[in-house]
């Protein structure tokens, strides 16, 4: 993948995306109708290159190179026009997330990977706004808050997504540094976030019959298996128990 890329959407979830794509490409366009939004960004992005230096986590260098990396614009066409790569990191709106897609089709590159930040909706609910001729380079590449700092992406296929899109795609976050899973069917929720419904939806259980505290299941958590999640997952754990 060459060229710029480009992230839609300036705010929690977009700004770290948009650092973490600087330490990859060359140019990276952060898109956002919002001045407001766009007018704070760059600040956020310092303050967190910041703390990554803070913690010997990169360089000076690094934070320099990455700041300088992210051009910001409230014009949709200047930030996709020569992308490659264009990840929308707007909020759960299925209705927004459609229309914004949608009107990449007559302002981007015909081979442009489009990638969608969403968790709570399918490829396929999401693809509905965009023409079929788009939809097998349609995928999904979800990141937990905040996206530079939690190394996880979960990249997800639609049913028409094609196997170079999806490849190219994890290996694109591989590349940036990140830990990028598979997700080989369209669900909502991908994995990370069902598993931990799973979990919230058994400790609200456990709470509403008095079995404990909430402060104690919290700890139950944190002091306990999910320590040991650092070193094996639950799969991993049960095969060596």
């Amino acid at each position: 993948m060459k060229g710029p890329v480009a992230v839609l959407g300036a705010g929690s979830m977009g700004h770290g995306i948009a650092e973490i794509l600087a330490r990859e490409f060359k140019t990276v366009w952060l898109y956002d109708p919002d001045l407001e939004q766009l007018k704070g960004v760059r600040k956020r992005i310092s303050d967190s290159l910041l703390r990554l230096r803070k913690y010997g986590l990169i360089t000076d260098q690094t934070a320099k190179l990455t700041l300088e990396r992210i051009k910001t614009t409230s014009e949709i066409k200047q930030a996709v026009e020569l992308a490659s790569f264009i990840i929308e990191a707007v909020p759960e709106n299925l209705q927004l997330k459609q229309d914004l897609l949608g009107s990449l089709d007559s302002i981007s590159h015909d081979d442009a990977i489009f990638a969608t930040n969403t968790s709570s909706y399918t490829i396929l609910e999401i693809s509905k706004g965009v023409p079929q001729k788009r939809h097998s380079n349609i995928v999904g590449s979800h990141f937990f808050l905040p996206a530079q700092i939690v190394p996880l992406v979960e990249v997800s296929r639609g049913i028409f997504t094609t196997d170079d899109v999806f490849l190219n795609t994890f290996s694109l976050w591989l590349r940036c540094g990140k830990k990028p899973i598979r997700v080989n069917r369209d669900v909502p929720g991908y994995v990370g976030n069902r598993l931990q419904r799973a979990i919230v939806r058994e400790s609200l259980a456990l709470l509403a019959e008095g079995t404990a505290t909430a402060e104690d299941i919290d700890l139950a958590v944190q002091m306990g298996f999910g320590v040991r999640y650092q070193v094996r997952g639950p799969l991993a754990q049960r095969d060596f128990a």
